[in-house]
């Protein structure tokens, strides 16, 4: 395992030059061990921008993750109906169609909204949907519905 030190060197040769040199203390050590052979490899030329992308799609959700938690653990819990929503979409970007989305987030509504919203999901009018939903939500939420 990389000492931190170690790490900081390593970034060092990739952020001075650049004059990102903030960029290491948001590092973890096991990040730093994680990408040390990058670091170590990185081309002359777009050091900082190549470092950023491994490190991004080391430690980012991949499509499978986020499509099986969009249907496993996605909840309203207590956030605003568009809300949920648009961590929905972030969840089902480019993979799943807006329609779709719409179903899975009135799927995971509570009975009291989902019947009121029956004519725009109907109508696969998300905006109007998603801006009624927004409004029982604030007229319910003081009571036991929530």
């Amino acid at each position: 395992m990389l000492l931190p030190s170690t790490c900081l060197r390593l970034l060092q040769q990739v952020t001075v030059q650049q004059g990102l040199s903030q960029f290491p203390a948001f590092l973890t050590p096991d990040i730093c061990k994680a990408v040390s052979h990058i670091i170590r490899a990185l081309p002359l030329d777009n050091k900082y921008t190549r470092l950023k992308q491994r490190i991004i799609e080391k430690y980012s959700p991949t499509k499978h993750q986020k499509i099986s938690h969009l249907f496993q653990e996605c909840s309203l819990g207590d956030k605003k109906p568009s809300d949920f929503f648009a961590e929905i979409q972030l969840l089902g970007q480019g993979h799943i169609p807006e329609e779709t989305l719409l179903l899975i987030w009135y799927k995971h509504l509570p009975n009291e909204l989902a019947v009121q919203l029956n004519e725009a999901i109907t109508a696969a009018n998300a905006q109007q949907a998603i801006a009624k939903a927004d409004r029982l939500h604030d007229r319910l939420k003081g009571t036991s519905y929530a």
